[in-house]
């Protein structure tokens, strides 16, 4: 009996967690990335990566990055090569 009062009174031996506690923990340190990982595959399962215009969208980015790159390294005072 000492021993379930010291159970409901919350003291354990140092070191030691109840059966509780330890599930808790084992619930939020799985969960809580189960959740996260569901949500990147939502979101990545309606993300449109092949539009119709995709290859056009793509090319105009790489020019403004090219465009970003000389700028930058010209500020820089390399030249630019391509």
């Amino acid at each position: 009996m000492d021993k379930f009062a010291n159970f409901i009174n919350g003291y354990f031996p140092k070191g030691q967690q109840s059966t509780l506690t330890e599930t808790g923990i084992i619930i939020g340190w799985v969960l809580v990335p189960a959740i996260l990982l569901l949500m990147c595959v939502l979101t990545i399962k309606w993300y449109p990566l092949s539009v119709p215009n995709w290859d056009e969208t793509k090319a105009k980015q790489a020019e403004i990055h090219k465009q970003k790159e000389k700028t930058f390294l010209e500020k820089l005072g390399y030249k630019y090569v391509e």
